[in-house]
């Protein structure tokens, strides 16, 4: 009898953050085979986030200071094993606002609200093809969908059919030669 074994866990790649405010950053990085979670760490070896669930491809990590560089990795993590990310990176916070431009994803209604009639919400202002990743806060893939025509529908319910929770959450638009984030309220 042979026993079959995993792959063994590997280092996620792909490391990176970007500010998304003056006190917030948008930490990212490639999945990896095998894992049970992930976990955020500054540079000093200081645990940012809790345990993220397998798949998760980024965390938002919130109340920071404008001005200051921050550092951080990623570790994959399945039972006792654990591979941190090959590379740190850095991320230096501004004061200067995140402005809204024509190039921006446009959500409507947002805030989705069901009780007003709300059915399904529109986003526009995608590029011509491509997918829209729709994220909980701590970086949970809620949903992938096509975008046709530099449109999406969303009928704001998940990959398994069932309507998602009050909350705000992130999108993020993979197609052609641009990746774009906007975030989306929902309040039930």
């Amino acid at each position: 009898m042979s026993l079959s074994k995993h792959p063994p866990l590997v280092a996620p790649s792909s490391f990176n953050g970007i500010a998304l405010s003056s006190t917030s950053i948008r930490w990212s990085w490639t999945d990896v085979v095998g894992e049970s979670s992930y976990q955020v760490f500054s540079n000093t070896g200081e645990a940012l986030s809790e345990d993220l669930s397998a798949n998760t491809l980024f965390w938002i990590e919130n109340g920071l200071l404008p001005n200051t560089s921050y550092t951080g990795y990623v570790v994959s993590k399945e039972g006792l094993e654990s591979h941190e990310s090959m590379a740190n990176a850095v991320v230096t916070l501004g004061l200067v606002p995140i402005i809204t431009t024509p190039e921006t994803p446009i959500a409507f209604p947002n805030p989705f609200r069901p009780g007003k009639g709300h059915t399904a919400m529109s986003i526009d202002n995608l590029p011509e093809t491509g997918t829209l990743k729709l994220f909980t806060l701590k970086g949970e893939l809620v949903r992938e969908i096509p975008v046709a025509a530099g449109s999406a529908s969303w009928d704001v319910k998940n990959t398994a059919g069932e309507s998602v929770s009050s909350g705000v959450y992130f999108g993020v638009v993979d197609g052609q030669d641009s990746d774009k984030t906007f975030k989306v309220v929902i309040q039930r």
